[in-house]
């Protein structure tokens, strides 16, 4: 990432992690990274899983193809980068999301390229 991406990052949510894992209920963060490889273009990683109640995602798109690649987060509402170059990295970020199942694509071509972030509720002992 260059300077101003890692700034922009570091300026997006505050993560703070926990020794004893996030509480039920309890609003967490977490940053992804995000990466359109190959030929063809794949994502990596295809699946994320992440645990919390309220999660806060920071997704940091880095495009390492040789084509103009995006990566659209799918809720009731989209959120989008706008096409990246190829050596480029943008960064979305998604808040207060329950757990669930969340599909993830880029517009170039959504059905080859895209991937899942499963939020999965905290355990409790």
């Amino acid at each position: 990432l260059d300077t101003d991406t890692e700034a922009e990052l570091d300026a997006c949510a505050p993560i703070a992690p926990s020794r004893d894992g996030p509480v039920s209920g309890e609003p967490t963060s977490e940053r992804i990274t995000i990466v359109a490889a190959g030929e063809p273009a794949m994502f990596d990683p295809t699946e994320t899983v992440v645990e919390g109640s309220l999660v806060t995602l920071v997704l940091s798109f880095r495009n390492r193809t040789s084509e103009d690649q995006s990566l659209t987060f799918e809720t009731a509402t989209r959120s989008s980068t706008d096409l990246v170059p190829p050596g480029d990295s943008k960064l979305i970020v998604v808040r207060r999301l329950p757990p669930g199942e969340y599909v993830i694509y880029s517009e170039t071509d959504p059905e080859a390229i895209r991937g899942t972030i499963r939020i999965v509720a905290p355990t409790t002992d």
